[in-house]
């Protein structure tokens, strides 16, 4: 939309005549050549039409399509279960000049971003970042350049450059806490993204540092937003590195908080009532798994039931995650010809800014497939499937939460 156009949409907009937008500092007729995109205002003009219609000048400056922008972002809010990556090769990437620069065109560009990364065109992600920071910058939104410089290093989580997405955080650090004043909530972003990048490149010092640091700074500021995440991650670290009471310590405070904010998607995880954690596991079973398993499901099919209707983004997460649990109780059992026939790869897609920690959790439950075919004897499919798994993963293969992966592939290659 140019100039005139914004300006005379956003006058309409708010029921004002030409008389009421001049207020005697500018002829009729000058205001007309204006809308119509015959003459350009001078800056003081511009800055007495911006004041007049409540807005900034950087707003009635800006170029692209704010109706369609609105339009699209719209469309694309509710991206709950899977990445839209088509509709965005088809309704974004060729109309991205059209893109405003508000607060929705700044979701659409962080999509375009995570599109890029995930499409492996680093140099168009690199890119649109530094459009997007000077673009904030010049414009005096000082606040969302610093929030920028978290969105860019935490875009490459989509890539799996953890490495690089740390260093790249790591590089802002100073620049981004300096701003710590004027955002209260900006250092426990820059926190919670620096923990996840140090879960998923082994620095363990580095993420218990942070994730204590967050659980320090949610109450100094009473902003709790990270909180929750910090210290389920914490519970199932210290599960995996062995240390019991640090363990214990974690499973009460998360415990505790979710009495005090329930969260029903976040209790479903938990599918055992009294250690909530334990170490994801397909082979080396308790005895008693399957009837704790059919428990557990029994439990969130009562939690699916007291959502509301509207919330049908989490109601079909939890239905897909059921689904999954399925297969887990028949491989379980012994059935793994109906695993064969009813393994669906889609319910293991990965979900958007998913945790590197979850990201191995969904690949282990997908190996129910691989493990019937192997208990089948269709062994050379079964290592096609570990190939498939260690592709997905990335780097992420050697984490310490990985280790049922490797077992496994140890187990089918042997």
């Amino acid at each position: 939309m140019s100039l005139g156009n914004r300006i005379k949409s956003l006058r309409k907009q708010k029921k004002m005549t030409q008389s009421e937008l001049i207020d005697g500092y500018l002829t009729k007729g000058t205001l007309s050549l204006i809308e119509n995109d015959k003459t350009l205002p001078s800056i003081e003009t511009l800055q007495k039409i911006a004041n007049k219609l409540g807005v900034s000048v950087f707003y009635l400056t800006q170029e692209g399509d704010e109706a369609w922008t609105e339009e699209m972002a719209e469309h694309f809010k509710d991206y709950f279960l899977k990445f839209p990556y088509d509709e965005i090769e088809e309704k974004i990437l060729p109309n991205k000049d059209r893109i405003f620069t508000n607060d929705k065109g700044l979701f659409l560009l962080s999509m375009l971003r995570y599109y890029y990364r995930l499409n492996q065109q680093h140099v168009e992600a690199d890119n649109l970042h530094q459009t997007i920071y000077k673009r904030l910058i010049e414009n005096g939104l000082r606040h969302l350049a610093m929030r920028e410089l978290i969105d860019h290093a935490s875009s490459k989580l989509y890539s799996l450059e953890y490495e690089d997405a740390l260093r790249t955080l790591q590089q802002h650090k100073e620049e981004i806490l300096s701003f710590k004043q004027h955002d209260s909530k900006i250092e426990l972003s820059y926190l919670y993204i620096e923990s996840i990048l140090a879960s998923a490149v082994e620095n363990h010092a580095l993420f218990v540092e942070s994730s204590e640091r967050i659980e320090a700074l949610s109450f100094e500021t009473l902003q709790f937003q990270h909180y929750l995440d910090a210290i389920r991650i914490m519970a199932l670290y210290y599960t995996y590195v062995d240390e019991d009471d640090k363990k214990l310590e974690y499973v009460s405070k998360v415990k505790k908080f979710l009495e005090f904010s329930p969260d029903p998607v976040r209790e479903i995880e938990f599918r055992y009532e009294d250690t909530l954690y334990s170490k994801y596991s397909l082979i080396e079973q308790p005895d008693d798994i399957v009837e704790k398993l059919l428990a557990y499901k029994e439990r969130s099919m009562d939690t699916i039931d007291t959502f509301v209707s509207n919330d049908t983004g989490k109601v079909e997460y939890l239905k897909l995650t059921l689904k999954s649990l399925d297969l887990e109780i028949e491989y379980l059992q012994g059935n793994y010809e109906f695993v064969l026939e009813h393994f669906d790869r889609s319910l293991y897609t990965f979900k958007i800014a998913l945790h590197p920690i979850d990201r191995i959790d969904l690949k282990v439950r997908t190996l129910v497939y691989a493990l019937s075919l192997y208990k089948v004897g269709r062994i050379e499919e079964a290592k096609q499937e570990i190939m498939i798994v260690e592709n997905d993963l990335g780097p992420l293969m050697n984490s310490i939460y990985a280790v049922e992966i490797r077992k496994i592939k140890e187990m089918i290659y042997s």
